[in-house]
């Protein structure tokens, strides 16, 4: 099966404090790959991004550096506010963010 990119665009409704998580499960069929380590890409976002077209959705920004994204298995994305508990910066709520997961295997028929 070919291998792809997905472009993901979230919002949340409320902020992401420091050292929490959202997890992201793939629809059945659609595999996870990433690359090495377990991360979501290995280029600058910038790069992937020019792949794609505008988005239709106005205020799209990239995710800030320190939210990580890590494919944890084929059916599982955790991104992750790395900064420390005390005085770290949340996410913020409200801006509509982008981010890239690689090697993304879809199912060959749509279920």
């Amino acid at each position: 099966m070919n291998q792809t990119i997905l472009r993901f665009h979230f919002r949340t409704d409320g902020s992401l404090p420091p050292q929490q998580t959202i997890t992201i499960s793939p629809p059945k069929g659609t595999l996870f790959n990433g690359v090495k380590n377990g991360l979501c890409r290995e280029e600058d976002p910038m790069v992937l991004s020019r792949l794609f077209p505008t988005p239709l959705i106005s205020g799209v920004t990239r995710m800030p550096e320190w939210v990580s994204c890590t494919v944890v298995g084929p059916d599982e994305v955790v991104l992750r506010n790395t900064e420390p508990i005390l005085g770290g910066r949340p996410l913020m709520s409200g801006p509509v963010f982008e981010f890239f997961v690689k090697n993304v295997t879809n199912p060959e028929e749509t279920p």
